[in-house]
């Protein structure tokens, strides 16, 4: 089976889903990953599906996070798009924002003790932080680690999130790992759960985050050739900074998705 590849809405915000949709189809990828922004239901996310299906893509979903779960620097972004009703308040209902044909559906690693027994979730390697003044995960690394290694789960390895997430805490501006580091940490991962990871996350970064891939400091082209020599063949989602004011057009998705395809020839 081969690799597949998709797009994370996020990154042509804010973008209407169906103009993102026109653009990842028109790109050549495979699946469109939707953060859940905006209250969904299972009505919503049927119709979505047979949007996509009619341009060929397939999707995947993404829980979304809250103000207070998220850094501190984004608190006021995020507090109006609270207010918009485009992210959940502290507390909210989950099935609310992420229903339960919302599948495969991408959750954050402190949600394991919720959803463990819920069909087509994948945990991504980080959890959300305690507070927006408070860097420090719900669930911990050790935690995550553990709980993996004995439920089994399916996993959604993200390169630069699984940095913070055993460092403790979120904000990749605070690390100061070198490249070498990073990759035997990636190695490491790989080695034991490399036959749970059912997406990864190709994040380039270097003390900012989601910098288009070959531009950061992370030694994406060295990880990429462990991968492929394991034999794995899942997901790839290149995820990078919305563009603003101008979203991507067809032209960069193409050369974006063209781009992460060459590091696993």
């Amino acid at each position: 089976m081969k690799m597949r590849f998709g797009i994370a809405s996020l990154s042509l915000f804010p973008l209407p889903l169906q103009t993102v949709f026109r653009k990842a189809s028109r790109a050549g990828f495979d699946f469109v990953e939707v953060f859940l922004l905006g209250k969904w239901n299972t009505e919503k996310v049927s119709r979505a599906i047979g949007r996509a299906a009619i341009l060929g893509l397939e999707l995947h979903f993404h829980q979304v996070w809250t103000t207070e779960s998220s850094q501190a620097k984004e608190k006021r972004v995020n507090q109006a798009l609270t207010a918009l009703g485009r992210l959940p308040r502290q507390g909210y209902n989950f099935d609310e924002w992420a229903p339960k044909n919302a599948i495969p559906l991408v959750a954050y690693a402190d949600r394991i003790p919720e959803l463990a027994g819920r069909s087509g979730v994948w945990f991504q390697s980080i959890a959300e932080q305690r507070m927006f003044d408070d860097p420090t995960p719900r669930l911990s690394f050790p935690d995550f680690l553990e709980r993996i290694r004995r439920g089994r789960h399916d996993i959604v390895f993200d390169t630069m999130h699984y940095i913070e997430y055993l460092r403790g805490e979120s904000g990749i501006e605070r690390s100061t790992l070198i490249a070498a580091t990073i990759l035997d940490e990636w190695k490491k991962f790989w080695t034991e759960f490399s036959t749970q990871v059912r997406e990864i996350h190709w994040n380039d970064f270097s003390r900012e985050r989601n910098f288009w891939p070959g531009t950061g400091t992370a030694p994406l082209r060295d990880f990429a050739y462990t991968v492929q020599k394991s034999g794995w063949s899942g997901c790839v989602v290149p995820e990078v900074r919305p563009r603003l004011p101008i979203p991507y057009g067809a032209e960069d998705l193409l050369a974006l998705r063209k781009k992460v395809e060459e590091y696993f020839r």
